[in-house]
């Protein structure tokens, strides 16, 4: 026993129902895993409770304290924590190769990717993320130390060594040399893993990753499958992330690019597909019939914005009558400072748009002057950079305090 835990806590039960654990005393053994939750009324829960007190090894909660599971992410780009909340208004295509890849490509330096790995590793498990399903880099040493640093700060991490062979789709500084080079390297990371973790006490997962369709020739994303069924491992990729991705497929395949991927052998009950904004019936059946899991839309703020050129977008269906839907919808942009950052369309089937026009209602002010918000919109009146500012500054008022 290299622990034990008195207090209260909550846990699930199942897929629809919470416990609540009063009291109980959670011994954690040797290797940092529970080996069991012992309940008051047990019959050996006096005795190891003594037990543990005597060898210094019982921690106490207090009253107003309770433990919880951890966290699961299932979709992080570990190299990308420097540029958290950076470029949200670009599209996908401009935001990897303007920022994405140039900072990925400094993961070369085993020192920087130290540094960095230690301090999102160690932010993410503080925050309560014990378990994290990271897209690497390019470069093997560099997730091996991301691996480190994963058990350095007590996280089970399931890592992948990004593969993007194809030279037409990538930058020339950041770019395995073929195919082959793709799938030697994930060899070599996933040998180099397994053996890190014999040592390890927390043991880390590499994971099968083709960054996306776009970055990969078929021949890597073939050899990676056959890799992943060699290795028994889990895979992971984007899959219907944006407009653009889905027409990269369509145009170079004449196919979707989940038919793809499921045709190289890369979509089964292992996988995970992040985003999936614009899976149709025919996705979901290949998705359905491989058990293929994915990660949706409701992500942290960045992976929201890459999945629409406009921006972040959340739809919403109810039963309301459309017409006092879009009043209250106005008198939310118009009275609240903050409701000012939202714009709620309303729509039904019958009607289609409601605007305000046709229901009598002031037009829209702009943010900055307060004049009529379209027409400083169109002739470009403010800056992006001023408008910016303007948003920071009301979101600064009335959400951060």
């Amino acid at each position: 026993m290299r622990l034990a835990i008195k207090g209260s806590g909550y846990t699930s039960a199942s897929k629809t129902e919470i416990e609540f654990l009063n009291q109980v005393l959670i011994v954690v053994n040797d290797q940092g895993k529970i080996e069991k939750i012992i309940n008051q009324h047990d019959d050996d829960y006096a005795s190891l409770l003594q037990l543990a007190k005597s060898q210094n090894k019982l921690v106490e909660l207090s009253e107003n304290q309770y433990f919880l599971p951890g966290f699961i992410d299932t979709h992080i780009h570990a190299p990308q924590w420097p540029n958290a909340g950076l470029a949200l208004d670009k599209p996908l295509s401009e935001w990897l190769n303007e920022y994405t890849f140039p900072l990925e490509a400094k993961y070369q330096d085993l020192s920087f990717s130290e540094k960095v790995y230690d301090n999102l590793t160690k932010n993410l498990v503080d925050f309560g993320t014990t378990t994290a399903v990271y897209f690497g880099t390019i470069y093997p040493e560099s997730n091996l130390i991301l691996a480190k640093m994963c058990n350095k700060n007590r996280q089970r991490g399931l890592i992948g060594q990004v593969a993007m062979d194809d030279p037409d789709m990538n930058p020339e500084y950041y770019l395995d040399k073929s195919a082959a080079d793709s799938i030697a390297k994930t060899k070599r990371f996933i040998d180099e893993l397994q053996q890190q973790n014999q040592t390890n006490m927390i043991k880390q997962t590499p994971v099968i990753t083709p960054r996306f369709l776009p970055s990969c020739s078929l021949e890597a994303l073939r050899g990676l499958a056959n890799l992943a069924n060699q290795y028994d491992l889990p895979i992971q990729s984007h899959c219907n992330e944006s407009n653009w991705e889905n027409g990269y497929a369509l145009e170079k395949y004449g196919k979707r690019d989940a038919t793809v991927l499921d045709e190289c052998g890369l979509m089964n009950n292992r996988s995970i597909m992040a985003h999936g904004t614009l899976l149709n019936d025919s996705d979901l059946n290949l998705f359905e019939t491989g058990s293929t899991k994915f990660v949706p839309v409701f992500q942290p703020i960045k992976k929201v914005a890459l999945n629409s050129d406009a921006g972040p977008e959340l739809l919403l269906v109810n039963t309301m009558n459309a017409e006092s839907a879009k009043k209250q919808a106005i008198e939310f942009e118009d009275q609240l400072n903050y409701g000012r950052l939202f714009d709620i369309d309303v729509l039904n089937k019958q009607h289609g748009h409601y605007s305000r026009v046709e229901l009598g209602m002031q037009t829209r002010k702009c943010l900055i002057c307060n004049e009529n918000a379209k027409e400083c919109a169109r002739s470009r009146k403010h800056s992006v950079a001023e408008l910016q500012n303007k948003i920071s500054e009301i979101y600064a008022e009335e959400i951060d305090d």
